[in-house]
C-alpha cells in the first residue's frame, strides 16, 4: 500500500479556516486524522466491493 503524506498544519488551517471560523493546532490535527481516517476506510469498502464484484 502507498505512504500517504498528511497535508501540513498550515494548508489544513488554509482549507478550514476559509468560512471565517478560526481553529486550534490540536483542533485541526484532530479534524485531520477524522478526515484521513474516513478516508481510509472509505478506500477498505471500496476494494471490498471491488473484490466481491470481481469473483
Amino acid at each position: 500500500m502507498k505512504t500517504i503524506v498528511p497535508l501540513s498544519i498550515e494548508k489544513c488551517r488554509k482549507i478550514l479556516e476559509q468560512g471565517g471560523k478560526k481553529y486550534l493546532d490540536d483542533e485541526i490535527l484532530m479534524i485531520r486524522k477524522l478526515l484521513y481516517n474516513l478516508a481510509d476506510l472509505e478506500y477498505m469498502l471500496y476494494l471490498d466491493l471491488k473484490r466481491r464484484q470481481n469473483g
